[in-house]
């Protein structure tokens, strides 16, 4: 019983450590990630092509 209480505890504890540096690596402002690419007004710019309107769209 004491051995099967011992490797609860190791996988819950590395559970734990490895679920805080995955959430302290995401939530870092230094990360090159998904709030620098979509902050980035010129990045944002060079992906977004208006859409072309034909002769008769946008008439009467």
């Amino acid at each position: 019983m004491k051995t099967r209480l011992g490797l609860s505890l190791f996988a819950a504890v590395l559970i734990f450590f490895l679920c805080a540096g995955y959430l302290a690596r995401a939530l870092s402002s230094e990360s090159p990630g998904c709030v620098k690419c979509h902050t980035d007004e010129q990045i944002l710019k060079s992906l977004y092509t208006p859409p072309k309107l034909g002769p008769s769209e946008g008439e009467g």
